[in-house]
C-alpha cells in the first residue's frame, strides 16, 4: 500500500471520490476482478505493479497464480457434478 501511495504521488495521480459499498456489485465504478483469471489478466497489464514491486516479484506472483488457476481448472467441482448430473 505504501508503494501504491508513493506511485500515485510520483505520477501525479488523483484519487477518485471515496466509494462505500460492495465493489463486486457496484455499477458506476471500475469493477474488481471476480475470479483469479481476471486478477491474473489485470496483473499482467499492470505497469504500476512492475514499478512498485519489480519484475521478478510480479513474475513470481503471476506464476503462482497461473499454477493455482491451472489446478482449479483441472478439477471437477461439486457444483459441476450436481448441475450436470441432474441433466443426464
Amino acid at each position: 500500500m505504501i508503494g501504491a501511495g508513493l506511485y500515485g504521488i510520483e505520477h501525479g495521480l488523483t484519487l477518485p471520490p471515496e466509494f462505500k459499498g460492495n465493489g463486486y456489485l457496484a455499477k458506476d465504478v471500475p469493477r474488481m476482478p471476480r475470479a483469479l483469471y481476471e486478477a491474473i489478466a489485470e496483473l499482467e497489464r499492470s505497469e504500476a505493479a512492475v514499478e512498485i514491486l519489480g519484475q521478478d516479484v510480479v513474475d513470481h506472483y503471476l506464476n503462482a497464480a497461473r499454477v493455482e488457476q491451472e489446478t482449479y481448472d483441472s478439477m471437477v467441482h461439486p457444483w459441476d457434478r450436481e448441475r450436470y448430473l441432474e441433466r443426464g
